[in-house]
């Protein structure tokens, strides 16, 4: 667990849609610290937030009301989309930074290593024995844990096997980078645009004589 310096600064207002989802105020930056108390706090071998013991959900809401003005009828919700993007941060990272390598990896020998007892990061090339330089907070030890589990051969196959299911996909779903909220935003720009538009082209009625 991290330890992050209590908030001097008075708490930033919140504002949740129907959905209960962060408007009229900045969102991005709101979306942005949750997903890092989250990234900063669970061990990237856990690959679900509920598996996360309650002291540490607890730290995390701590230090989100700490910063944030939010009631405790969000804490479920919030710590839900807490492990959401902890869930992305961790896939993406094992896609860029372990998956993105794999045809350069020797799978036979490291099935060997492994089943012969020794270190199996003997067998890895050299820019897969370091954690990615940019999160300096995912010590030598997770990062060595967790290329062990990706690297087993019935990890590989079923991946394998995902990725093959993934192709025949004929219509895959591609929201983007903006998510439904940003989306639901500009809809309702757009359609505000287009009323007062509608408007202006409707002439106005001139005073008789």
């Amino acid at each position: 667990m991290i330890d992050i310096e209590k908030n001097v600064d008075p708490k930033k207002k919140t504002q949740f849609n129907e959905f209960s989802q962060p408007i009229q105020f900045d969102k991005s930056k709101f979306v942005a610290y949750l997903g890092t108390l989250a990234r900063l706090n669970v061990d990237i071998n856990i690959d679900d937030l509920r598996h996360v013991p309650n002291e540490l959900k607890d730290y995390i809401w701590e230090k989100l009301i700490d910063k944030y003005d939010v009631g405790d009828e969000k804490k479920n919700l919030l710590l839900s989309c807490a492990g959401k993007y902890f869930k992305d941060f961790r896939m993406k990272l094992i896609c860029r930074y372990i998956f993105a390598h794999i045809d350069a990896l020797d799978l036979e020998q490291i099935e060997q290593t492994i089943a012969s007892g020794r270190e199996p990061m003997e067998s890895l090339p050299e820019i897969l024995r370091n954690p990615p330089q940019k999160y300096d907070f995912i010590s030598q030890a997770l990062w060595y844990n967790i290329l062990r589990s990706k690297l087993m051969p019935e990890f590989i196959e079923k991946r394998k096997a995902q990725s093959r299911r993934s192709s025949m996909n004929t219509y895959p779903h591609r929201m983007g980078y903006k998510g439904y909220l940003k989306r639901l935003d500009d809809l309702v720009k757009r359609r505000k645009k287009d009323s007062e538009e509608f408007k202006s082209d409707i002439p106005h009625d001139r005073a008789t004589t």
